[in-house]
């Protein structure tokens, strides 16, 4: 345990170090995550205990952990972006959807609260950091292309035609991580699901269907999200003299 702590002591300090002498803004996160992240960890440790032993404390848990995850990508939306109803509405749709599919196959039985569980919350994860990159990009490319989509405007189209090609690329960086990770799985990376299969006493072929399941659920996952959140924030109708936009839901912006 000591040596671990000292590992993670200096790794952390290194990083915080380097930030600094590059002048990154607030470069002592660094350190501030990973003590959050070694507390809540060993919280988690504690509570999985029970939570994996009732599928009604698991349902309650994933409730939880979607409920910070629309929290926090709210939190990292431009503030032309930032409704929490359609953040919330779109990463319950993109998590659940998938999840529900593999189940309801048996893929993974909904007996087995432990993996259920796991699958979930590493489709959340990605789901809320392809919500916060898709809204930034929307935003900076709608901003950036302000002269486009005026023009776009006066010649007569409507906003969601007039937003299409902000959206199409906004949508295209959100999901371009999940995209690589599959890529390169077993390559470049060997994803965490894999190996806590292995770890956890799992033969490598049911370890590798186990990551498999997650990746096409992470997919899909972003997918959908995407598509809900494109839809129900709208194509903006006002471009504002500091860059930022107004948005009617009555003119929703295309996924594709």
């Amino acid at each position: 345990m000591i040596p671990s702590l000292i590992a993670v002591l200096i790794l952390g300090l290194t990083a915080w170090g380097i930030l600094t002498v590059i002048g990154a803004e607030k470069p002592w996160l660094q350190m501030v995550a990973l003590v959050r992240a070694a507390l809540q960890l060993g919280l988690l440790s504690v509570v999985l205990r029970w939570v994996v032993a009732d599928l009604r404390l698991t349902v309650l848990f994933l409730c939880l952990m979607t409920g910070v995850a629309v929290v926090t990508a709210h939190r990292r939306a431009p503030s032309s972006l930032a409704r929490p109803g359609p953040i919330a509405v779109a990463l319950a749709a993109g998590w659940v959807a998938p999840v529900l599919v593999i189940v309801a196959l048996g893929a993974v039985p909904i007996s087995d609260t432990s993996k259920v569980l796991a699958m979930s919350g590493i489709v959340i994860g990605n789901s809320m950091t392809a919500t916060s990159l898709l809204m930034r990009n929307l935003a900076s490319r709608l901003t950036l292309g302000a002269d486009q989509y005026l023009a776009w405007l006066a010649l007569g189209a409507t906003p969601r035609q007039a937003a299409r090609p902000a959206v199409r690329e906004a949508v295209s960086m959100s999901v371009m991580p999940a995209t690589d990770q599959a890529r390169t799985t077993g390559l470049v990376t060997l994803p965490g699901a894999f190996v806590g299969a292995l770890f956890a006493g799992s033969s490598a072929l049911e370890a590798a269907r186990f990551q498999i399941l997650v990746l096409a659920a992470i997919l899909c996952a972003n997918a959908l999200t995407a598509l809900v959140l494109t839809r129900f924030l709208g194509a903006p109708t006002t471009l504002l003299s500091d860059g930022q936009f107004t948005m009617r839901a009555s003119a929703p912006a295309p996924a594709h």
